[in-house]
């Protein structure tokens, strides 16, 4: 039963290093292509632009995802999440201005790209409300490098237009609301976005800098080589554990072999047992002696300890009667 239970946790062990070793070289490989540049998107997305780009013969900066133009403001407080939230469901937006249409139709209708694209042309995207919303007050906008800047300010307030409520009662009387757990309604629908990355934290898309991006996955790789050590070492022990189970087994698989007991070399046994016996009663009695001589040095340091707190006491005393006398 102990040799089953260990060559179970020896799988469970197996599995989970090999859980983890995927976990490291797919966050080693993320770490790699974001090293090489700055945008947050996925590499597959990356890649398709670049497809696009060069099969159209479009320059590289052509084409944009609207989640590389914006970023959230460090000031946003307890809505940082559902903005995130908010914002990553349209991050993936690839902007396509109207004189680019026709050519990226017909590439998107050739391909089987085997990724959910979203293409939005930009100049058919209009919206008559030019307010700024509360979310779209935490929302900055790239500066530089951005041609889709004004069109930008109306896109992010019509997705960010949402009611900031903090109580079910307050987001369910709205039509447009949105609470702190990131669920929204919008009009007759309820809304969650919730979609996590492989490590379980919120998927990231938005921001034009991927430093801290980088760092957090330095991070995540760091936390799953100390998981690995911690499970290498359990394996290791519970090899050790299952052999010594294999060796008992071995032993005892052996007391099939005896048919007649009388070919036990009995003697031999009793033999080195009063041997054992011997220096067992050997060393407790030289223990006995030590201990006694241990006994007796504490006696003689409790004695010297007492004789010269005795003369201190002596000396004070007549320390203090000199002062009396010269007095």
């Amino acid at each position: 039963d102990k040799k089953e239970s260990f060559e179970e946790k020896i799988n469970e062990n197996n599995i989970t290093l090999r859980d983890i070793e995927i976990k490291i070289k797919e966050y080693e490989g993320e770490l790699e292509y974001l090293s090489n540049r700055e945008t947050n998107i996925p590499k597959e997305y990356d890649e398709l632009r670049q497809n696009i780009c060069t099969s159209l013969s479009l320059p590289s900066f052509s084409l944009y995802y609207l989640g590389e133009l914006i970023r959230i403001k460090e000031d946003s407080g307890d809505w940082k999440n559902p903005l995130l939230k908010t914002l990553n469901a349209h991050a993936l937006d690839l902007l396509v201005k109207k004189e680019y249409e026709k050519e990226v139709s017909e590439y998107l209708d050739s391909k089987d790209i085997g990724l959910n694209v979203n293409v939005v042309i930009v100049e058919e995207r209009l919206f008559e409300n030019d307010n700024t919303t509360e979310l779209q007050s935490l929302v900055e906008i790239k500066e530089n490098n951005n041609p889709y800047k004004e069109w930008l300010l109306g896109e992010i307030s019509h997705i960010t237009d949402y009611s900031l409520t903090l109580n079910l009662k307050d987001f369910l009387e709205r039509e447009k609301a949105i609470l702190p757990s990131s669920l929204i309604k919008n009009e007759d629908k309820l809304i969650k976005y919730d979609e996590k990355e492989s490590n379980g934290t919120i998927k990231n898309y938005i921001g034009w800098d991927n430093k801290k991006k980088r760092h957090e996955l330095i991070q995540y790789i760091k936390g799953q080589e100390d998981e690995r050590l911690y499970f290498e070492n359990l394996l290791r022990q519970n090899r050790i554990n299952r052999d010594k189970c294999n060796s008992v087994l071995n032993n005892l698989s052996r007391l099939k072999d005896y048919t007649d007991w009388d070919v036990i070399d009995v003697k031999t046994i009793e033999r080195v047992l009063k041997e054992k016996e011997d220096e067992k009663r050997d060393f407790l009695a030289k223990n006995k002696d030590i201990e006694e001589k241990r006994t007796q040095l504490e006696e003689e340091k409790r004695k010297k300890a007492l004789e010269e707190d005795i003369m201190r006491k002596v000396a004070n005393a007549n320390n203090a009667g000199d002062q009396k006398k010269d007095l």
